[in-house]
């Protein structure tokens, strides 16, 4: 079930400038660094361009009590991956906005990824989180499989897709 006011939608071209300030915002609150402006305006496409998927939800606003919400706010989360040459889902992507954290967004858009992947005949989806956040992936039935770098500081995960 999607969170309220929560749009989940494949990424379009005019999502560009929303990801691109996301992706920025996300990686300064969480002193990860990140690329260029334009870097991160690419990053989503190129999952799609690759044969693989990238979602983005988008805030929904109700211009008429009672009836269907309109997508018309800004993009506050991004989830993507690429096809492995075995077809699994790997380099998974999830960005939410920091001030949508902790409001099921992200959770909504990796039940939407791995259906994506389902839908593409994907067996495994693989991601790889900093150790801070290690409990989210395994809170969504992943688990742990390796240390992905030799400091520890990223994880690898790995969930077999039903």
């Amino acid at each position: 079930m999607l969170p309220l006011g929560l749009n989940v939608r494949r990424y379009r071209p005019a999502d560009r400038r929303d990801v691109g300030h996301l992706l920025q915002v996300a990686r300064a609150h969480d002193r990860r660094g990140g690329g260029s402006g334009d870097e991160d305006r690419t990053i989503a496409p190129s999952y799609l361009t690759a044969g693989g998927e990238c979602l983005v939800g988008q805030l929904t606003r109700h211009l008429i009590p009672g009836r269907r919400p309109i997508a018309s706010g800004p993009v506050v989360a991004l989830a993507a991956f690429h096809l492995g040459a075995a077809g699994e889902a790997r380099d998974v992507l999830l960005e939410v906005h920091p001030a949508h954290r902790t409001q099921g967004h992200g959770s909504a858009l990796l039940a939407a990824l791995e259906e994506a992947a389902r839908v593409r005949g994907s067996a495994r989806m693989e991601m790889v989180v900093p150790a801070a956040v290690a409990g989210f992936p395994r809170r969504h039935g992943y688990r742990e499989v390796e240390a992905a770098d030799a400091a520890g500081a990223l994880l690898r995960f790995v969930k077999e897709l039903g």
